[in-house]
């Protein structure tokens, strides 16, 4: 009931005649820009949310609306956006909710601290993801504090940057502005990007390294020795 309004406020933003109930937890939405498509993943972590909320006290979306969501492929770029950092939920959901996050999203977009800040985070051995904290839009205690990001996004580049603006009275100003950066590619879409062809692996993977004659077998590959191990 809480989020009804809301509810109804995105079907009419984005067009939905018939919302279902996993709509309420997790939605895509796919645009177009340069022959590109850049896909945005939307999730709720606002569904159990309570005043006053608690840290580590939030449930990510269900598993099972997790589980049934399509799959996408061919996309330059997508984007992950949800209310709160990870940390806002319980351990074991935020883990399991950052593993599917850093394995398919580019960036991730979070707010509700009203702190401004980006950073990456990265697995040992992985590329990593990058994310970027907004600020407050509307400070309920100080009107005269009202910050946001703008991201420029460069597809042909791969890159992207964050520039930083807040309310100066009269105006917004650009308070900071980073460096181009390179987005990393997803794990989903960096393994798909890659895949081992079958004269790669027969010229490559499965090459013994040297000339062998065998009376039994005209080439000899890797597959066909045997090394005993050493007792």
């Amino acid at each position: 009931k809480v989020q009804e309004e809301f509810e109804e406020f995105k079907a009419v933003v984005f067009e939905v005649e018939n919302p279902n109930l996993a709509d309420r937890f997790h939605s895509t939405r796919v645009f177009n820009i340069g022959g590109e498509q850049v896909m945005f993943d939307l999730y709720n972590t606002s569904w159990l949310s309570k005043n006053p909320e608690e840290v580590g006290g939030l449930l990510g979306p269900p598993d099972a609306v997790l589980k049934e969501r399509p799959e996408f492929e061919g996309f330059g770029l997508r984007l992950a956006v949800l209310h709160h950092p990870l940390h806002w939920l319980k351990p074991e959901s935020s883990r399991q909710f950052r593993i599917l996050l850093e394995k398919e999203a580019d960036i991730i977009l979070t707010g509700h601290e009203h702190v401004q800040s980006q950073y990456t985070r990265a697995e040992h051995g992985s590329r990593g993801v990058d994310y970027i904290e907004g600020g407050v839009l509307q400070e309920s205690k100080d009107p005269d504090v009202s910050t946001f990001n703008t991201i420029e996004i460069d597809l042909g580049k791969r890159s992207f940057t964050v520039k930083e603006w807040g309310w100066s009275g009269t105006q917004y100003n650009q308070l900071k502005a980073g460096s181009p950066q390179v987005f990393r590619r997803s794990r989903r879409d960096s393994t798909k990007a890659f895949v081992l062809t079958d004269s790669f692996y027969d010229n490559y993977l499965k090459n013994a390294g040297a000339q062998f004659s065998h009376p039994r077998k005209d080439n000899v590959t890797f597959d066909d020795l045997y090394t005993p191990p050493d007792f």
